[in-house]
């Protein structure tokens, strides 16, 4: 299963790279799998850039363009985007 990812820019300084596609051997594959992946590769400092201090997602997540939750099952050839949330006043 591969999988397009596009992270945020303070995330992306820690991986190397903003944009780019995983590769996945078992066929159930959420965002959580995605962080566990990018955490054991690249340290724990991604997974601290992401989710804050309880274990909420700092940012929106977009599956193929629509707003998704965390836990969602993902399908080859999707395309994740976490963006930072906008605040408004």
């Amino acid at each position: 299963m591969k999988i397009d990812v596009t992270l945020p820019y303070s995330t992306s300084e820690i991986v190397g790279d903003r944009s780019f596609t995983l590769s996945f051997e078992q066929q159930q594959v959420s965002l959580v799998d995605i962080i566990d992946f990018l955490s054991k590769k690249h340290g724990d400092e991604v997974k601290k850039s992401l989710i804050d201090s309880e274990g909420q997602l700092q940012y929106i997540v977009f599956i193929n363009g629509k707003s998704q939750d965390l836990s969602e099952p993902l399908n080859d050839g999707d395309h994740v985007v976490l963006l930072d949330p906008i605040a408004g006043g």
